[in-house]
């Protein structure tokens, strides 16, 4: 069995960094070490753990994912960092490679480019791939849709109307052919439990 790639993943949205970790924690060749909120504690795991790559947001509260980027290729010069940002910026760009950075990634296609990028293959066609499928925003309204909320409060939360929210429900049903919250739960949480390691820490 081929060594796992240790990986953290930061972003000061809790419900981007869950699904990027659970994406990334899918795939077999991939261990979440933990699931940072700022880049202080990007640092933090890096001192802790033996870290092979973070994924991080850039513009996180406190220190944001370059300033991070910076202290984390001091500590561990061999460690890959990946930034992802709502909106990719020639400058910003500039800036995350000076500091050490291996790329900057468009968070509306993250969940596509992160695994082929990290691992070298092609994502996963098992039921572990299935939150693959989903786009990083169709994640957010699934994991919204399983805890509860109500149209209107998804709306609220991710800045959509409520026809907006109802399209990505569908979509979200669609693509895994599920027909409501209950079995949404199931098949999700099926595809996180699906994978050899156990979850990753809170740092």
């Amino acid at each position: 069995m081929r060594e796992q790639m240790g990986v953290v993943v930061a972003d000061d949205d809790p419900l981007v960094r869950k699904v990027v970790a659970d994406h990334l924690q899918a795939s077999d060749r991939i261990h979440v070490l933990a699931e940072c909120q700022d880049g202080e504690a990007v640092i933090h795991a890096a001192r802790l753990y033996r870290v092979d790559a973070v994924v991080a947001d850039v513009w996180m509260k406190g220190l944001n994912g370059i300033a991070a980027t910076t202290a984390v290729r001091r500590i561990r010069a061999n460690t890959r960092v990946i930034l992802m940002t709502r909106t990719l910026d020639s400058r910003v760009v500039q800036a995350a490679r000076l500091a050490g950075a291996e790329t900057v990634l468009d968070k509306s296609t993250v969940i596509d480019d992160l695994l082929p990028l990290l691992t070298g293959e092609s994502a996963p066609t098992s039921r572990r791939s299935e939150l693959a499928m989903l786009s990083v925003r169709e994640q957010q309204v699934a994991q919204l849709l399983i805890a509860g909320r109500t149209n209107a409060d998804i709306g609220l939360t991710l800045g959509l109307s409520i026809n907006s929210v109802k399209t990505y429900a569908s979509r979200i049903y669609t693509k895994l052919q599920v027909t409501n919250r209950v079995q949404l739960a199931h098949t999700m949480s099926s595809a996180v439990r699906a994978r050899n390691v156990g979850g990753p820490s809170a740092v």
